[in-house]
C-alpha cells in the first residue's frame, strides 16, 4: 500500500511512468496479491492478481 507519490518515486529507477493498473501489474510480478494506491481525498483504489479493481472512499476522521 502506497501513495501514487510513493509509487513513483520507487518506480523512478526501472518502471518510469506506469499508471495505476502498471504499477499494479509489476507489483503482481513481485507476488503481491492485493496492491493499493492511495490518492489522498479522492480516496484509494485497490487492486487485485484477478485484475479486478475496487474503488474506496476515502475515511472521515471525527474527533
Amino acid at each position: 500500500m502506497g501513495s501514487r507519490e510513493e509509487y513513483d518515486l520507487t518506480d523512478a529507477l526501472t518502471h518510469r511512468g506506469l499508471d495505476d493498473p502498471g504499477t499494479a501489474r509489476r507489483w503482481f510480478d513481485e507476488n503481491a496479491r492485493i496492491v493499493v494506491i492511495k490518492h489522498g481525498k479522492a480516496g484509494s483504489t485497490a487492486y487485485t492478481l484477478d485484475g479486478r479493481s475496487y474503488s474506496i472512499k476515502p475515511f472521515c476522521h471525527s474527533h
